[in-house]
């Protein structure tokens, strides 16, 4: 193989890994949208035992819960949001690394009824071991996007 052939494999190797980059960067705004509402962690409820809600304000909250509760890695999970008192139009989940990223991991739900929400979705096994996750309900409502958060660890 001759140094041009190789130089040219290099160039469109390093052209399409650009490419990537900026179309990674040009889209993570639709993958991941900004929220108009970020809620604050409640660090003392545990998913792996109980479901866990969230208040967005007077009479409004958002509840969510993952089964099977020992919530296994490679596994499939089952996800279940409840919303009480605000109208929503999509709900999706993205699990999060805390203490790690884990790349993009983004569920969207299936609408069960007006307030109930469901979906399956993995985490993935992390080699360090034990891993604080979060999971970000994400709520598209018409005043905007509602994100809550929920950790648990794996």
């Amino acid at each position: 193989m001759s140094y041009k052939a190789n130089y040219k494999g290099s160039v469109i190797a390093i052209t399409l890994l650009l490419i990537l980059f900026f179309s990674a960067y040009y889209f993570k705004d639709i993958l991941l949208p900004k929220a108009n509402i970020t809620l604050a962690v409640d660090t003392r409820c545990n998913l792996k035992s109980e479901t866990c809600r969230l208040p967005i304000d007077t009479g409004k909250t958002v509840s969510f819960s993952i089964t099977p509760k020992s919530i296994p890695v490679l596994k499939d999970l089952s996800l279940t949001v409840l919303t009480q008192g605000i109208n929503v139009n999509a709900v999706s989940i993205s699990f999060v690394g805390v203490n790690m990223d884990m790349g993009l991991n983004h569920v969207p739900l299936t609408r069960v009824d007006k307030a109930h929400w469901q979906g399956i979705g993995q985490i993935p096994i992390c080699s360090h071991g034990k891993m604080l996750w979060e999971a970000q309900v994400i709520l598209h409502t018409p005043q905007g996007i509602i994100k809550a958060p929920f950790q648990f660890s794996s």
